[in-house]
């Protein structure tokens, strides 16, 4: 008599990654981690969740005027764009028109490092004296390249 097949079992990993990040924003670390073999634990202690309201867009101004304004991850980004919709080079367009006039003046004494070629000359374009391309629009790359400045 013919034996019936088992179904496999899953073999539990030898490893696991908790991961602490915001909600929703496991995904790509849950892939890196199974690509060595490594399960993840998602343990989420905050949910991101975007403001719309006059204080945030003021302080949203307030940093963009600084001489540096430094995005940390790529939800901060988002949580940017979705106060002041900027995609691209459209995005220093929309930030200078956004500015009153002595903040737009101010930003555009500022040091520039974009994510391409095309990117700085816009910002060349616009006013801005001081802008360099990255080698690449990873953030290590961006970082690196405003250290590097004078």
């Amino acid at each position: 008599m013919p034996h019936a097949s088992v179904p496999a079992v899953p073999e539990r990993p030898a490893s696991y990654v908790i991961s602490l990040r915001p909600a929703g924003e496991h995904a790509t670390l849950e892939r890196a981690a199974a690509a060595r073999g490594l399960g993840l634990i998602a343990l989420s202690p905050w949910r991101i969740v975007h403001r719309d309201d006059p204080a945030a867009r003021t302080a949203l101004a307030a940093a963009l005027d600084a001489p540096v304004t430094i995005f940390t991850s790529p939800p901060a980004v988002a949580a940017a764009a979705a106060l002041m919709p900027l995609a691209g080079a459209e995005a220093l367009q929309r930030v200078l028109e956004a500015l009153p006039g002595p903040a737009a003046r101010r930003l555009r004494s500022a040091r520039v490092v974009a994510a391409s070629e095309r990117l700085a000359d816009l910002a060349r374009a616009s006013g801005f004296a001081h802008a360099r391309a990255a080698h690449s629009p990873q953030p290590e790359a961006l970082l690196a390249a405003a250290m590097a400045l004078p």
